[in-house]
């Protein structure tokens, strides 16, 4: 793969001209192109390094383009650019595998800025390795609350009379998902040690208010602070998704090497959904346009930890396993 080689795809010339001008005075090998169809040819001719895709809108085209970048055996950096009003496309991109995003209008540095850092020289990835890049995305949505709002309102639209007449109730899910956010951007790299993880997963199911099986477990290779925010992250997502149905019910227990706690949610709840693409979602947008916490949050933190978050299906229940590494 050829060093600093960029592919810019934006369908106008004015911006195609612009990016490509800032990016090649920084050095990079640029080219830029009209079309989603284009830039998939120039990069099986000759790799890139980074793609910068340039949205007007969205269509399946582009969302495929961005699974068959990632699917190559040297898959490129995929960033984003698209208007603000349109927050649905970061969620539906980065679900299908882009690295990162701008709201245009951005200034050229705040671009060069986010090239370098995905372009920068890389250790060998290690089983934490999504932390520090989803602790960042999460950083910068904290840090603006209009697009915390914007995200996970569930209307397209509020009025006035919504916001002077008392906070409607999906406001309750913006503090409750803001604070595990902001709770885990300081955890850090989690530092397991051997300890009791039944107490931390109770209190969780407890405060959710999901009913939890428990039987006594063996000690587990666990970091507290990192598996409580863990646990309320993975509860908040199914009880989003659960909605007024259902609730999750969970069951604790040990196999030979992992301490396990299992929980049910119906299958119902993930009509048109594959539940384990939820797994790496951070959002998911939802047919009625509701966006919802995904996944990614209890994933990652159990994995820098040695344990991991699996699903299945069983019978008419699909099954999250959050799993612990036994101490031995």
């Amino acid at each position: 793969m050829a060093a600093g080689r960029l592919l810019i795809v934006h369908e106008l010339a004015a911006s195609r001209a612009w990016l490509a001008d800032l990016l090649s005075r920084e050095g990079y090998r640029v080219e830029a192109v009209e079309s989603s169809f284009q830039c998939l040819s120039r990069h099986l001719e000759e790799p890139a390094e980074l793609v910068l895709l340039g949205l007007m809108g969205l269509a399946e085209c582009e969302i495929e383009l961005v699974r068959t970048l990632k699917q190559d055996p040297r898959p490129p950096r995929v960033l984003l650019a698209f208007s603000s009003p349109r927050r649905d496309l970061a969620v539906r991109a980065l679900e299908a595998g882009a690295d990162g995003y701008l709201l245009e209008p951005f200034y050229g540095n705040e671009l060069l800025h986010l090239v370098r850092g995905q372009l920068a020289p890389r250790a060998a990835a290690a089983p934490s390795a999504a932390l520090p890049r989803l602790a960042r995305e999460i950083a910068h949505a904290v840090g603006n609350p209009l697009q915390v709002v914007t995200l996970l309102l569930h209307k397209e639209k509020v009025t006035k009379r919504d916001l002077t007449g008392g906070l409607p109730p999906q406001m309750k899910r913006i503090e409750t998902v803001v604070g595990f956010l902001r709770d885990f951007g300081t955890i850090g790299e989690p530092a397991p040690r051997p300890g009791d993880p039944t107490a931390v997963m109770l209190k969780a199911a407890k405060a959710a208010g999901v009913a939890v099986e428990a039987t006594p477990l063996p000690p587990a290779m666990v970091d507290e602070r990192a598996l409580a925010v863990a646990m309320k992250a993975l509860f908040v997502a199914l009880l989003a998704r659960c909605g007024e149905g259902a609730p999750p019910r969970g069951r604790l227990g040990a196999s030979d090497d992992a301490v396990l706690l299992e929980v049910f949610a119906p299958a119902g709840a993930f009509a048109g959904e594959k539940p384990a693409e939820l797994l790496d979602a951070v959002f998911s947008v939802q047919p009625d346009r509701e966006t919802l916490p995904g996944l990614a949050l209890p994933r990652v933190l159990l994995e820098a930890g040695g344990g991991s978050l699996a699903v299945r299906s069983e019978g008419d229940s699909v099954v999250f396993a959050a799993r612990l590494p036994r101490a031995r």
